[in-house]
């Protein structure tokens, strides 16, 4: 499973340009969490930006 991972808020749209291989869904969402944790702690204080 190939998948990417856009990042959207109300205002505008950040496309991910990366791909993640993942064996199935369940590993994907875990890849995801992952994405978002390293995001969040690279650009502290834009959480809130991107809440939701």
């Amino acid at each position: 499973m190939r998948c990417h991972f856009d990042l959207v808020n109300e205002q505008e749209i950040v496309p991910d340009d990366m791909v993640v291989e993942a064996p199935d869904l369940k590993t994907t969402k875990a890849e995801a969490h992952k994405a978002i944790s390293e995001l969040r702690w690279e650009y502290d204080g834009a959480a809130e930006d991107w809440a939701g």
